[in-house]
């Protein structure tokens, strides 16, 4: 691992859909996972977790998910199919290879890895996600809170909460995953800055993935709308 054209950083699904587009137009990336698999954090999600867009909808670039189309594939499911994945795309992956830096050198850059080596690269795309840093806000009062905190990328299933009170903070995809999941369980507030903004998965009883496809608006340039 002296030198490649293009330095991916990350295993996960955006850096291995990248290597893929890569090596289709004839470069050779080198992809650097920190981790000792190429599945990017999705084996450390929440047990339950479900992928909200379909099979058909959710494979990468050159390898459909397999099965039936329109499940919508779990945790391990993901992990599995991108290990798949990371396996037929015969790029030069190097796991257990966590960078720390990189520096500009020449017309290219530098990799600083642990472990003291330092590969080169014409180019660097970044893919490594926030999941293995999450973003905790310094709210009042958190230091003095003795009951228990936990970011989602802590959360793994709903037994510990039998029974409480739980506030869930966000809205987003996990975020309602996680809440609905407490529901059954434990006393659940959905807090948020805004509204949520429902849409119904199934309309007419189809994905809402498949009318975003067969009416362009996946691809269409709305902007801010």
């Amino acid at each position: 691992m002296k030198h490649a054209d293009v330095a991916v950083i990350g295993g996960g699904q955006s850096g291995l859909a990248a290597a893929h587009s890569l090596m289709r137009e004839g470069l050779k990336p080198v992809i650097l996972e920190a981790s000792n698999q190429t599945a990017g954090s999705r084996p450390r999600y929440y047990d339950s977790l479900t992928l909200f867009s379909p099979a058909r909808y959710s494979a990468l670039p050159g390898l459909p998910f397999g099965g039936e189309a329109g499940r919508y594939p779990h945790r391990d499911e993901v992990v599995a199919y991108l290990l798949r994945y990371a396996e037929r795309l015969d790029a030069d992956i190097h796991t257990r290879s966590r960078v720390t830096s990189v520096r500009t050198a020449g017309d290219g850059f530098t990799l600083d890895l642990e472990g003291g080596q330092r590969p080169e690269a014409r180019a660097v795309i970044t893919a490594t996600g926030g999941f293995g840093h999450p973003n905790r806000p310094a709210l009042p009062g958190l230091d003095t809170f003795t009951r228990t905190l936990l970011h989602v990328s802590q959360y793994q299933a709903p037994g510990l909460f039998a029974g409480q009170r739980v506030a869930v903070v966000g809205a987003g995809n996990s975020a309602v995953q996680v809440a609905t999941e407490l529901g059954r369980v434990a006393h659940v507030i959905l807090a948020s800055r805004a509204p949520v903004h429902w849409f119904p998965q199934r309309p007419l009883g189809r994905d809402l993935h498949f009318w975003l496809s067969v009416t362009g608006l996946d691809t269409a340039p709305l902007g801010r709308f």
